[in-house]
């Protein structure tokens, strides 16, 4: 496990000199009162090509103004993985 703050990941993502695209699917959504647990299925695809897949799991908090991400965690591996349907 590691982990990265939200500056370190911008300036990465920043930094990519290839077309990066995210595409997630089959979310699942449980909420209790003002808090809510989000979880997809994801694969992320960098140059056109499957870089890696996994899990994104959202937490979050529901204020005045809505609801808002405060908690991202995902799992990350590059063999096995799945597709889009």
């Amino acid at each position: 496990m590691r982990a990265i703050s939200i500056d370190r990941w911008l300036q990465v993502v920043g930094a990519a000199t290839r077309e990066l695209d995210e595409r997630s699917w089959g979310g699942k959504v449980r909420i209790d009162d003002n808090l809510a647990t989000v979880g997809v299925k994801y694969e992320f695809v960098a140059g056109g090509q499957v870089s890696h897949c996994g899990v994104d799991a959202f937490q979050l908090f529901k204020g005045p103004t809505g609801w808002k991400i405060f908690k991202v965690a995902d799992t990350h591996r590059r063999e096995n993985c799945w597709h889009r349907p």
